[in-house]
């Protein structure tokens, strides 16, 4: 019993302390090439973007002056220096790259890079990522750390020293809120991170959040919830039955106790009592003493 008590404060520390990797500082593009709003004689074979940090692509289209949109997201690749190959068959004009990608600590960062071939025209604009997304990322994001640190934090703290009743109800609570929080926030990770609207019904939102390092620290965070529900649960029954005991007024003497306690009296009012356990069925029932016999 020991051993389980400090593998689940353990488990449940671990969960708590996923969050913290998301502290370090996001991406940054420091160059690109060619430039922006350069005009070019020839055709570049890829277009160079510069970060401070290694990323992942997520989503890259080029944007032609007549404003139709090309994937290539296939033709890019990651790291410090995202290369972009462009097709070999673009025409002249102006062209708008825009890109989205995704830092080491999960979260997503974009832009776009106009660039022209030969002469500048007209260049359709990139659309812009919904500000919805974001706020309700982050609303959501703080409801997920809340029933993290009070809801994880209250149970391990009961596995090590006890709750009060009114404690346990109250991380149990927030255990189960922050549960679908925790699915929710990695739904709307995906959205912000491929910059589609709220109401996008792209097939890979969820793919896309997961993928991020976010997804894992959701992961994490999730088992830390089922394991603290029931650490918390089991907590709160092991309490029910030592309360039951503690107030019910069927006492009746008892010949295998070695101090048989007073009829209609609290066992708490006679704490050198020890009544073993073939005697608690006539204290309170077989199935409050199956109950307390299975919280000890």
């Amino acid at each position: 019993m020991r051993h389980s008590r400090i593998i689940l404060t353990l488990t449940l520390l671990l969960a708590l302390l996923a969050p913290m990797q998301a502290a370090r500082a996001h991406a940054q593009l420091l160059s690109t090439d060619p430039a922006e709003n350069a005009v070019l004689d020839t055709l570049p074979q890829a277009v160079q973007l510069q970060f401070n940090e290694p990323v992942s692509p997520l989503a890259i289209s080029l944007i032609g002056s007549d404003g139709g949109k090309t994937d290539l997201l296939a033709a890019t690749t990651g790291g410090e220096s995202v290369a972009v190959t462009l097709p070999a068959d673009l025409p002249r004009g102006t062209h708008v790259l825009s890109w989205r990608v995704v830092s080491t600590d999960g979260h997503p960062i974009g832009g776009s890079l106009v660039f022209s071939i030969g002469t500048v025209t007209g260049a359709a604009v990139a659309e812009a990522s919904d500000p919805a997304v974001a706020i309700i990322l982050w609303g959501s994001k703080a409801v997920l750390f809340i029933a993290l640190f009070a809801g994880i934090g209250g149970a391990v703290f009961g596995s090590v020293g006890g709750l009060p009743l009114g404690a346990q109800k109250a991380a149990i609570g927030l255990v189960i809120i922050g549960l679908p929080a925790a699915v929710l926030s990695l739904w709307l990770q995906g959205l912000d991170a491929l910059g589609l609207p709220l109401l996008s019904t792209n097939q890979h939102i969820l793919d896309t959040g997961f993928a991020t390092s976010y997804g894992a620290t959701v992961l994490a965070i999730g088992i830390g919830f089922l394991l603290a529900l029931a650490a918390l649960c089991l907590s709160r029954g092991k309490a029910s039955a030592v309360f039951a005991l503690a107030r019910t007024d069927h006492w009746r003497p008892c010949a295998g106790a070695e101090r048989p306690c007073q009829r209609r009296q609290p066992a708490m009012a006679y704490p050198a009592c020890r009544v073993p356990a073939h005697c608690r069925h006539h204290l309170l029932g077989r199935r409050a003493a199956a109950a307390l016999s299975a919280a000890a």
